[in-house]
């Protein structure tokens, strides 16, 4: 008859093995091996959105793409709001490569010039899906050449102003009839001839109608 030299693995069996020497790890190893550990990723989504502003949706978007990195650069070197950074680095590139597009080939410098073209003013926010496509098609071979050829020069506020201005007189009746609830109407009125940003934009377009609204109350006031 035969039988094993040692038991088998189950309760009779010793542990650690008695055929192996043991082998001391060092404190100052364990301790580099726990400085290595990452933080839980709930952890540092949950950073995402208390530091950065961001839903959890979109915290965790950022947190999972390649490009998290660029987006805490981004969102510390430049003051376009985080939350659109973002939404530009995971939605908007893969809506443009839901059209076949191959945003891999997208560099980072390219992006970081981009977002500095919004930060100092020279591109609006709602020309970036534009400029990413064209740069992705080989029409143009960077954000300055795409703002140049396409006329995506961000607008003074005196030119925008008369822009809000032009759109506003030329829906006066709107304004006397439906007052401050014309601005939706109004508002995509303006933003569809002009380049700039719609934050911006709101701002003066409230400021006109309130302006049209006081002037056709004081008519009513005062009829000649």
């Amino acid at each position: 008859k035969t039988r094993f030299i040692r038991p088998r693995p189950g309760a009779a069996r010793m542990y650690p093995e008695t055929d192996i020497p043991p082998m001391p790890i060092p404190s100052e190893m364990v301790e580099r091996i726990r400085r290595l550990i990452p933080r839980p990723w709930e952890e540092q989504i949950k950073e995402y959105m208390v530091h950065y502003g961001l839903s959890k949706k979109l915290a965790f978007q950022i947190y999972d793409s390649d490009f998290s990195d660029l987006f805490k650069k981004l969102a510390s070197t430049t003051k376009v709001p985080p939350s659109f950074i973002a939404a530009t680095l995971t939605e908007t590139l893969v809506s443009l490569s839901r059209m076949g597009l191959d945003t891999s080939n997208l560099e980072e410098e390219t992006l970081e010039d981009l977002f500095t073209a919004i930060d100092q003013g020279a591109l609006s926010k709602e020309a970036v899906p534009l400029v990413l496509e064209k740069i992705l098609r080989g029409d143009v071979k960077d954000v300055d050449e795409a703002v140049k050829r396409f006329g995506l020069q961000m607008m003074t506020d005196d030119e925008l102003r008369r822009v809000v201005c032009k759109v506003v007189n030329e829906n006066r009746q709107e304004v006397y009839i439906k007052g401050e609830q014309s601005f939706s109407l109004l508002m995509g009125r303006v933003m569809a001839v002009v380049r700039a940003d719609g934050r911006k934009v709101s701002i003066i377009l409230k400021e006109e109608i309130n302006k049209l609204i006081k002037e056709g109350k004081k008519r009513l006031e005062n009829p000649v």
